[in-house]
């Protein structure tokens, strides 16, 4: 529903019979109640956490999904309307040539560019999308995954995890199929706490599935609270404090799948037993990576015990 600011209609008026003299010195402000979809031209100046402040610029738009009340600047360039729920801008129906999304999925077509801003526990992640990356119309998706329990086995003991949390960052296609790769960088910003002075010691990295194991990311800028990179592909993110910068760390998942089967059962406990007592590196019945095949690599088989 639309409530009426009397003042701006007033203001309306008067542009529409003296609108040199109102735009030269008058910025009016209306309050709106937005639905569950709301789409606007502007770019997001800042957020409270109830109310949108939208400063209108030509050439941009916006897109929510949570009803809001927003307070909205109009100027010349841009005519707010009710039409189907939303705020549409100065431009009319033409496609934007770029799209900021606050704190939900970026959608965006392949010609046009985009900007990501998610806000998580250490601050903010952006992400800047630029365009013909993709062949089809692409959401990108944000999502902070908070170390907790399950995923401890991640963070190697000799690192420490900035923010205690992982970034996943994923797009997905119009049929719903992720998009791993991209034709052209894509930069991403995550959140560093600026007491961390020693930037020397902390590394992004991504996370290579089919090891397990963290990969660096080459030529990270640390600056004013942002760890800022770009990559052509996406998967989980993190920035790890280590002694030195490493090119990869390795990490075990804590479970004795001793015969790679994806399952730990019976034949990884016929495994263990063959190998028991065995010492020295690279034994693949050596679970817990000591160097020696034993009872520390029969309870971690027992407590994964999948059959």
């Amino acid at each position: 529903m639309l409530k009426i600011n009397y003042k701006s209609l007033v203001v309306v008026i008067l542009v529409i019979l003296f609108p040199k003299l109102v735009f030269a010195g008058v910025m009016s402000s209306q309050n709106y109640i937005m639905p569950a979809s709301i789409i606007g031209s502007g770019g997001l100046s800042k957020q409270s956490s109830a109310n949108y402040s939208i400063d209108y610029t030509s050439g941009k738009q916006l897109i929510y999904t949570a009803p809001v009340t927003n307070k909205v600047n109009t100027g010349s360039t841009a005519t707010p309307v009710s039409a189907g729920g939303g705020i549409v801008g100065g431009g009319g129906s033409a496609l934007p040539s770029s799209i900021n999304a606050f704190n939900v999925p970026l959608e965006i077509s392949p010609t046009q560019s985009g900007v990501l801003k998610q806000n998580v526990s250490g601050g903010e992640v952006v992400v800047k999308v630029p365009k013909g990356n993709f062949t089809s119309k692409t959401t990108f998706v944000v999502k902070e995954v908070p170390l907790k329990k399950t995923n401890t086995w991640m963070v190697a003991v000799s690192t420490s995890l900035v923010n205690s949390a992982f970034y996943d960052i994923t797009a997905k296609d119009l049929k719903g199929n992720f998009v791993t790769s991209f034709s052209s960088p894509i930069s991403i910003s995550l959140p560093i706490p600026k007491s961390l002075l020693n930037t020397k010691k902390l590394g992004v990295y991504w996370f290579n599935t089919t090891d397990n194991k963290w990969i660096v990311v080459p030529g990270v800028v640390f600056s004013k609270g942002f760890a800022k990179f770009e990559v052509k592909h996406f998967t989980r993110f993190a920035v790890f404090g280590t002694d030195e910068l490493l090119k990869s760390i390795s990490v075990d998942s804590g479970l004795c799948d001793v015969d790679k089967d994806g399952k730990v059962g019976i034949l990884d406990f016929n495994s263990l037993m063959v190998h028991w007592g065995e010492t020295g590196p690279g034994n693949t019945a050596d679970c817990s990576n000591n160097n020696i095949v034993g009872i520390i690599d029969f309870n971690i088989l027992m407590k994964s015990w999948s059959i």
